[in-house]
């Protein structure tokens, strides 16, 4: 019997070390599998990453558009956009309030206008049927939009000749849809009038004046208007 013992010993002890090799084994198994796994997975999103950034390069994008904002209040300011002109500043809307109420703009104005630079301003008609309509679809009242154009058209005039400034104004008599600032006929801030809201409120695309952009169809409208 005490032969036994240590015979027995030994086998259990030979069984557990066989028993920690293996476990010892596969557990190194099972870690490289799972490290490899984690490689191959890293690699295979890598990879969909970069077809996707590839597909998207080569995906069309609408020529001559460089930039975007939510609303044109989010976009350059129009003081920013008056400091870049050299040539000519124009635009196109309603009454041009968020822009002559601006005292930095007017100053810009002022000061680039006495030059080479021309300010050209494409205004609704205050007797237009167009602006009780467009007035009532706002919320507000025709009188009240009447008298602002008006009020900004004697500006502009005053403007013009007290200081000599190079200021041409022209009235339109059609349903105001754009929203547009032209800056040295390369560049156009293109937006338009959003119902109920205001045109500071509309989405902005800056475009280039490239061939088959959005700049040279809306300045022909502007043009022949």
């Amino acid at each position: 019997m005490d032969n036994l013992e240590p015979r027995k010993l030994a086998v259990e002890l030979t069984a557990a070390t066989i028993l920690n090799i293996t476990a010892g084994v596969v557990t190194f198994l099972l870690t490289q599998q799972i490290v490899y796994a984690l490689i191959a997975v890293v690699i295979l999103e890598a990879i969909a990453i970069g077809l996707l950034y590839w597909q998207l390069k080569r995906k069309p994008k609408l020529v001559g558009i460089i930039d975007y904002a939510r609303t044109f209040a989010e976009g350059p300011s129009v003081v920013e956009i008056a400091q870049s002109v050299s040539t000519e500043f124009i635009f196109w809307g309603i009454s041009a309030k968020s822009m002559l109420s601006n005292d930095e703009f007017r100053e810009v104005m002022m000061k680039k206008s006495k030059g080479n630079c021309i300010f050209k301003f494409m205004l609704l008609n205050p007797e237009s049927q167009f602006v009780a309509k467009k007035a009532l679809e706002e919320g507000d009242t025709a009188i009240g939009w009447k008298n602002e154009i008006e009020a900004n058209l004697l500006r502009l005039k005053q403007l013009k000749d007290e200081h000599h400034l190079n200021i041409e104004v022209r009235l339109y008599d059609q349903f105001p849809v754009f929203r547009v600032i032209f800056s040295n006929s390369n560049l156009m801030y293109f937006g338009w009038y959003p119902i109920g809201l205001q045109g500071i409120r509309s989405p902005l695309l800056i475009v280039q004046n490239n061939q088959g952009a959005l700049y040279q169809p809306v300045r022909l409208s502007f043009n022949d208007l």
